[in-house]
């Protein structure tokens, strides 16, 4: 079997469709590779908790947060790893000074 790049289709149905058979689905695909999947479960039909975190393109936020990147990962590129064990805590480093701009930077809508 030859190992490529998948990528997973998602369908979002109403309830009252969800009870069509599954043969019916397959007609509705048509000529494909995907398979149908089903999954019994439902959302809110109204989302009060939804909640946004951003940071406004061209803000001073933005900018702080561009600014923080660019310094945090300066300060962690100093040195070229040599060990597998570098390499994961540069890896590491990295994600942190990402997480930290922009927990310290965004904002909730």
């Amino acid at each position: 079997m030859e190992l490529r790049g998948s990528v997973i289709d998602l369908v979002f149905i109403k309830a009252s469709e969800s009870l069509v058979q599954p043969s019916r689905l397959l007609e509705w695909q048509g000529p494909s590779d995907h398979i149908p999947l089903a999954s019994k479960f439902s959302l809110p039909s109204e989302l009060e908790d939804f909640k946004r975190v951003s940071i406004a393109k061209g803000s001073d936020a933005e900018t702080q947060f561009v600014e923080q990147l660019i310094g945090g990962v300066r300060g962690i590129c100093l040195e070229t790893p040599t060990t597998i064990a570098e390499v994961d805590a540069m890896a590491q480093a990295v994600a942190d000074v990402f997480s930290k701009a922009w927990s310290d930077n965004a904002t909730e809508k």
